[in-house]
Parts: structure tokens; sequence; C-alpha cells
């Protein structure tokens, strides 16, 4: 068989054209012949005869050896034909002639016009002897009327085989009726010169599994795609300063945060729990010499194994917060937030795995990095309690222009509010009154009505533990225990409980994955009468796709060999969103 690549161009019209090149691949079949009925020998190899008369017909069988198609060089077939060259047509009865797809292996030794030998008949076979060894109703038929090139449409078979592991055992080329059972009046006899051929029509280039393309195509990141176990697809963020050792009260007891603001730990990572180290912002490098130092710093976590890190004290570039009444602030760091802009650019473009997030006033300063997809999550600081500092903490009016401010940006489907600063009267003895879950649940109510794509929620809870003794430092963590553990069943209220139910029927728990592409599909129900709209595809911790329907088609060869993470996400009608998870293996 004889491989031919060759160079087109093809116009893609719109609302523009433009030209764009694309391959085209020319096989040549060199397993081929004609399949007589009632006749020794049953099949002539190298000959292409279709006639007929009374009950007596011929086939013509074709197969090419799919394997030499390199699939890796493109990204889709855009039109796959049979191309034959007729020799000589009498067809008194102006039959169809069409292409079949042939659904029993064969080949030329032991083809035969009786069932004996081929096909293989089941019970369940009608009769026909080798009329069952294809479907005759899988190709589209043409009235061949002169002699000269014709070409037959085989597209959406070729890319079922090359691209989904479909089983390839050739094509059939049928004229007229079964040749065992009604008789028919027709008579015809076409004949074909020269050697069938296979040309595929492709665009784009595959995908390639090296790490830089992997990074490339990484979009965004979750906790749910990137740490196992599977959890829910929001940030539920709890920042607390109570010291490393005491966190592990909150975190044994927490049954829905995912999201470790201060503390990273590499068990709790394990678990699921998605470790983000506190960094300084601008205001610490504006006097930095270049990015690369910021950089340095704000990616330096990577070498202990933590996946993130949260970006403290952003700050403005060139003017004031947007805040009413305009703010006094006379210094600014226009150096710091162009060096940590640029670092967080270069970490992401080396590291797209590694998460990062920045706790937000509003300044716009943050705004450029929106286009190039970062941070991972922007934390407004949208404290309507403030112990010590009570002119700081926002009204509800504060909090409507901090969530503004983040659409206006770009950042939407990426805000966490962080509702805070939260404490209790032991922390703070002054306060006259402290926080409760109820006042933070209508806050809650309120941003999921308002921005339901908002990724989560935060909070920032402060225990005003310096200087204090070890045992009152510890009383003052247990005191704000009741209220750490009513807010982590509020967030299953009202993101986890009204989630709708999903799961993916395809592939199998564990399958391995042989094709080049695979359909991935899911079975989502959102609850009452809420519908599903949307979808999100992910492998291992990239986003690869949104889309409106219940399935996507996954492309392996982008892939590395081995085993990998497929998980969905179901959002409904009102945000609420679900995730599930399964492990799949490339296999080559």
């Amino acid at each position: 068989m004889q491989l031919k690549i060759t160079l087109a161009l093809f116009l893609l019209t719109g609302l523009f054209s433009m030209s764009v090149k694309a391959n085209t691949f020319e096989l040549k079949s060199d397993c081929y012949g004609t399949l007589f009925w009632r006749s020794t020998p049953g099949f002539v190899q190298k000959q292409l005869t279709s006639m007929g008369k009374g009950k007596d017909a011929s086939r013509i069988l074709i197969k090419f050896d799919l394997k030499k198609i390199p699939v890796n060089k493109f990204d889709t077939i855009k039109k796959a034909v049979i191309r034959l060259n007729t020799a000589s047509v009498r067809n008194s009865g102006k039959l169809s002639t069409k292409i079949v797809i042939i659904n029993s292996d064969w080949n030329e030794a032991d083809v035969a016009w009786n069932h004996a030998c081929w096909p293989k008949v089941t019970k369940s076979s009608t009769k026909g002897y080798f009329e069952c060894a294809w479907d005759p109703k899988s190709g589209a038929g043409t009235v061949i009327k002169k002699t000269g090139e014709i070409e037959f449409d085989v597209t959406s078979i070729i890319r079922q085989c090359l691209f989904m592991g479909n089983k390839n055992y050739g094509f059939a080329l049928v004229t007229g009726k079964q040749c065992f059972g009604s008789k028919t009046k027709d008579k015809w006899d076409i004949k074909f010169k020269g050697v069938p051929e296979l040309i595929l029509e492709t665009t784009g280039s595959g995908p390639v599994a090296t790490e830089e393309d992997i990074a490339r195509r990484t979009l965004r990141f979750y906790p749910s795609a990137t740490l196992p176990p599977v959890s829910d697809p929001y940030i539920f963020l709890w920042c607390s300063f109570a010291g490393r050792e005491r966190q592990k009260l909150f975190w044994n007891k927490f049954k829905t945060m995912n999201v470790d603001g201060v503390y990273p730990s590499e068990a709790r990572t394990q678990r699921g729990i998605l470790g983000l180290k506190q960094k300084q912002g601008p205001a610490k490098w504006y006097a930095a010499k270049s990015a690369k130092k910021i950089e340095k710093y704000y990616h330096s976590p990577r070498k202990n194994n933590i996946h993130g890190i949260a970006i403290d004290e952003w700050q403005p570039r060139t003017k004031v917060f947007r805040s009413d009444p305009p703010s006094t602030r006379k210094r600014f760091f226009t150096k710091g937030v162009d060096y940590a802009i640029e670092g967080i650019k270069e970490i992401k473009k080396k590291d797209p795995s590694f998460y990062t997030a920045v706790y937000w006033r509003g300044e716009e300063s943050l705004k450029p990095l929106a286009k190039y997809g970062c941070p991972d999550l922007v934390l407004p600081e949208v404290y309507t309690w403030y112990p010590g500092h009570n002119e700081w903490a926002m009204d509800k009016e504060g909090v409507i222009r901090m969530m503004k401010w983040a659409k206006k940006d770009g950042f939407t489907g990426r805000v966490v509010p962080l509702f805070g600063c939260l404490y209790t009267k032991r922390a703070f003895p002054k306060e006259k009154k402290e926080p409760t879950a109820e006042q933070v649940e209508k806050l809650i109510v309120y941003t999921r009505t308002n921005w339901p794509q908002a990724a989560g929620a935060g909070f920032y809870i402060w225990y005003n533990t310096r200087g204090k003794s070890k045992d009152e430092k510890l009383a003052r963590v247990k005191d704000i225990m009741p209220l750490a553990f009513k807010l982590d069943k509020l967030l299953y209220k009202h993101y986890v409980k009204p989630a709708p139910e999903v799961v993916i029927v395809n592939p199998k728990y564990d399958a391995k994955l042989t094709s080049a592409k695979v359909l991935v599909k899911a079975e989502a129900k959102g609850k009452g009468s809420r519908k599903i709209i949307q979808y999100r595809w992910f492998i291992d911790n990239r986003l690869m796709a949104e889309t409106k329907k219940n399935q996507w088609l996954m492309d392996t060869r982008g892939e590395e060999t081995g085993n990998h993470l497929i998980t969905v996400h179901a959002i409904d009608s009102n945000w609420n969103r679900a995730a599930t998870q399964i492990p799949v293996k490339i296999v080559r």
C-alpha cells in the first residue's frame, strides 16, 4: 500500500474569508476484488466489476489499511471519499450504486459466495449469504451514468474508524437489490479500472502530548479537578490566623471547607484540601529592580510541594481606590504592581498548575491580569465587620460596589467573596457585639442571588492572640469554633445541597482508552424545576471544554499515556454546581 501526502488549500467562508492550509492524504488499497454470486472462483482479486442479471449479481470489496494514516498529524477530517475510475457502464434500469460498511472481517483467501466460509453467519442473520456481511442501509447511493472518476463520501465512517475506535473491515460496492431474494429484470455491468483510492481532506494539526503543549492548553483550575478525592466545584476558603497546629481543630471537623488560605499542609492536600501559602503583595516590592525577584518569591512554595499562593495587600498602581468617598491615599507602588503582574504571568506560563489567589480591595491595577486568565482566584475583602476599625467595615452598598467592580474587570467567575473579619467578644472584648451565623447567612444568600456565577465563599477569622499566653490563645480559638462549624454547615446548605446530580456514563470507571478520540458523556439532573445549562470538562487539572450538551469529544492524542482523571461539572439554571470524577488509562 502506498501513502501519498500532498498539501492543498481550501477556503473557509463565514463572516469573513480566509485561506487555510490543509493536508490531503491519498491512500491506495492493496486488498480489493470482486465477489461473484454462484461462481467459481467466487472472488477475483484486483478486479472491479459490478454486474447483475436476474437473481445473480457481483459485489466489489475494498479494504484500506487505516493504520498507515498519521492521525497525530492533523486535528480532524473535513472530508473523506473513496475514488474509483469507471471504465465502462451498462445500466439499463438506472440502478443506484452505493458504498456500504462491511461488518465482518475478511481476507482475499477465504471470501466466497457461500456463507460456509464467509461471513460468519449467526442465527439472527437474514438469508442472503454474503449480503449479511454488510449493512445495506449504511451508505448513500448514486446512479453511475458515464465513465471517468466517481467519488463516494465516507467521511462519517472514516472518522469513526480513525478517531472513535470503530472496527475497519472495509467497504462493499453494491448495485441493485439483494442478490439472493427478489428477482429483478434489470441488467447492469459496470467496470472500473485502476486502484481504489481513499482521499482524506484534513484540518489543523493534531495535539502533541508534551509538557509544553499540555501547559499551553491549560485554562483554569479547581480543587475538584486538581486534588483527590473529588470535591464540590466551589472554592470554600478558610483563612484563620490561629497557629499551624491549632488548624487541626477546625479541619478535623470541617465537612465542606476545601481551601486553606494560610497554612498549607501536604496531609490536607491528600484529603482534597487545597493549601495556599500567604505571600505579600506589591507594597513589599516597590523598590525591587526586576520582576524576576518577585517571580522567585511567589513561586518559592512550589519546592516544598505547595500547590499555590494567596497574595495579600495588593495595591493601586497610579490612582486611588474606587471608593466613595474618594481615598486620601498618596503613596502608590507603580513598580511593585508592574513587577507583581509580570511575575504572576511568568509563573502561570512556566507552571500552569500553580494556583494563584489575590486578596482584593477593588484595585483597578489587577485588571490587566484578567486577559491572561490570572489570577485563578480573586478574593474581594467584603468585610462587613472589622474589629478595632469599625470605620473600615462595609455596609451592603459596599459589598454591591465590590462585586460590580469584579464583574466589570472580568473576574465574576473567579470571585470568592471573603465574609468577615469574623471574631468573638473574647478576642475583642471592647466590641459591643459580635457577628452571628444568621447575619453571615444573609450575606451568602444575597451574593448567591445576585452573583450566582461566583466561584464560592470565604471567611477571614481573627483571634487576636498576639502577646497572649498559650492557654489564652487556645481558649480564644475554642471560643470561635461553634461559629466556624455553623459556617461550614451554611456552605453545605447554600452551595452543596442545592447542587444537581451528575454521573459520567461513558467511558466506564477505570476504562482503558485506546482510540484517538473518546466520547465522554454525562447524565445530570437539576433539583426541583432547575435545568442543566452548562457542563465543564476536565482532564486531570485542566479545563478542556465548556458545553451546553452533556457530551464532549476527548482527544487522547494530546495526552500522555498512563493514568488520568476525567472530571465533569454540571451547572444548573441557578448556577448551582456539582462534580463527578472517574479514573481512566490511556493506552497506545
